[in-house]
């Protein structure tokens, strides 16, 4: 099943299955950039086509260091990959990476409301709130989460221990298609006519790190 994940800024599809992922930015203009990522074996391939600028770029890194874990395109449950979502709910509880909070109304569906233990990946920051992670109650598919972004403070001194930060909800919709023939082509990125291939280094410098 192809996932397909909308908030305000972003449109994400993704195939667990195929470890396939395009995500289209949104910001701006509905095509403003989009990425498509794909892993194969020990190969990431991504590729990147800016429409603003008209330009797009692609590289592939291979794995080479054995005793890293390759590189995955997980479910919505964090470090969870099978494509079953039913078999990532239960190895994410079995972990203690999620806790269940209860059944939940929405929108007059059934869910199940899950909370996920919140992580400041490395940032010397105070922690966010728990992200939330809506699953219908019969199938065991996303269909909303709530994750936080944070508001960086106007001065942190590098003596602080914390930098105090304001965290703030961002909700995303979740839909699933089924892979037919024409959803599978959403997972495809092919750049325009006319755009200007460039190296993924001069990508990075002059167009991708002044969005992010």
């Amino acid at each position: 099943m192809i996932s397909v994940d909308r908030n305000p800024k972003l449109i994400v599809y993704t195939d667990v299955a195929t470890q396939t992922q395009r995500v289209v930015n949104t910001p701006r203009a509905a095509d403003y950039l989009q990425i498509l990522t794909v892993i194969k074996g020990n190969d990431y391939t991504e590729t990147d086509v800016d429409y603003r600028h008209h330009v797009w770029s692609t590289s592939t890194i291979s794995k080479i260091d054995r005793d890293e874990p390759p590189a995955t395109i997980g479910s919505f449950l964090p470090l969870q990959t099978n494509a079953d979502p039913a078999i990532a709910f239960r190895e994410a509880l079995k972990a203690g990476i999620i806790t269940v909070a209860g059944h939940r109304s929405l929108n007059g569906r059934e869910t199940i409301l899950l909370r996920v233990k919140a992580s400041n990946r490395g940032l010397r920051l105070n922690p966010p709130p728990a992200s939330s992670i809506w699953i219908d109650a019969s199938t065991y598919q996303v269909v909303q989460t709530e994750h936080f972004i944070f508001h960086p403070p106007l001065s942190c001194k590098p003596s602080a221990p914390v930098c105090h930060v304001t965290w703030s909800p961002v909700i995303d919709h979740v839909t699933w298609l089924s892979p037919t023939r024409q959803n599978l082509a959403l997972l495809s990125l092919t750049p325009p006519a006319g755009f200007t291939e460039i190296p993924q280094s001069e990508m990075d410098q002059k167009y991708l790190g002044p969005i992010s």
